[in-house]
């Protein structure tokens, strides 16, 4: 398994149990916010069954999971990037930090699809080094322009380095050094946002798995 995604794995469901328990202790109904009752959905959290609440119509709720965290595994296609930018038009008329969360995820979301589809054509393209100019074409409004100049620098050099061709060795570095240069990972924004709005998930994770690690320990 990459790395990568069990690394990104375990800080997501860690963030979680932290944002539940920070908001209600278990078998005790949190608060309602000021600005509206207390609404509850169903979700499930990476295979588990979670409540998920906070002071806004269900609706609302719905969506936001729809474009949490956990709907974004590192390995996602285009095709579920696009349906994931598209909700995030449908979620509107939250508190500042949801929306700013929102803006920030489709933004991304934009960026590494641009990426992906700019890539595609690359790989089949006959002049290799003609693609990758109309490459860098493509993605450069993703990049700030104060990052870009090095961007494009280091990635010609890394594309001469592995003789011109567009190659994984080529390809993984280049989509690596892309997502650090365009905007942040939104995850800890996620659960920044929801726990300012007092939105919060309370899921029944199975620990078994952990007792059985500790019980091989003794």
């Amino acid at each position: 398994m990459n790395p990568r995604f069990c690394s990104l794995f375990s800080v997501t469901l860690l963030a979680i149990a932290v944002s539940a328990t920070a908001f209600a202790a278990p078998g005790r109904p949190a608060k309602a916010g000021a600005d509206g009752s207390l609404q509850e959905i169903q979700v499930t959290l990476f295979g588990q069954p979670c409540t998920m609440s906070g002071p806004f119509p269900r609706a609302s709720l719905a969506l936001l999971h729809e474009i949490s965290p956990e709907k974004l595994p590192p390995d996602q296609t285009v095709e579920q990037m696009k349906r994931v930018r598209a909700k995030t038009n449908e979620l509107k008329g939250m508190p500042m930090p949801i929306e700013q969360y929102r803006d920030h995820l489709r933004k991304r979301l934009s960026a590494k699809i641009a990426f992906e589809e700019a890539v595609v054509p690359a790989r089949k393209a006959k002049n290799a080094r003609r693609a990758l100019d109309t490459f860098l074409t493509n993605v450069k409004e993703h990049i700030s322009t104060l990052q870009y100049p090095s961007f494009a620098e280091t990635t010609k050099k890394s594309f001469e380095a592995l003789g011109s061709a567009w190659t994984e060795s080529f390809v993984g570095p280049l989509r690596e050094r892309f997502e650090n240069s365009i905007q942040p990972d939104t995850e800890e924004e996620f659960h920044k946002a929801i726990r300012t709005v007092k939105i919060q998930y309370v899921c029944a994770f199975d620990d078994s798995d952990h007792r059985s690690d500790d019980d091989g320990d003794e």
